[in-house]
């Protein structure tokens, strides 16, 4: 989270989606906040679970970064992603 904004990136490279999500806020341990938010929006908006695994976590000045890893499936993605760029699928 930033500010309120979510920035997510990702890569091919991994479980064919983009499973990663950077966050960077000023307030400590408001990552496990953005942790319970998201998983309860998985469930209950897209009846999905989820697990998020933390990667890494690093604090510089007055800033935390973090880098989650969201474990789901990601079906929907999948199909449509694969139809539009068959060379990526494995």
């Amino acid at each position: 989270m930033v500010d309120g904004r979510c920035v997510l990136t990702g890569s091919l490279g991994l479980n064919h989606g983009f499973p990663f999500l950077p966050t960077r806020s000023k307030r400590k341990g408001f990552v496990y906040y953005a942790m319970g938010q998201i998983t309860q929006v998985a469930r209950q908006f897209y009846k999905t679970h989820l697990e998020i695994e933390i990667i890494s976590e690093e604090e510089s000045m007055d800033m935390t970064h973090v880098i989650m890893k969201l474990h789901f499936q990601n079906n929907a993605f999948r199909s449509t992603f694969f139809a539009f760029f068959p060379r990526y699928e494995n």
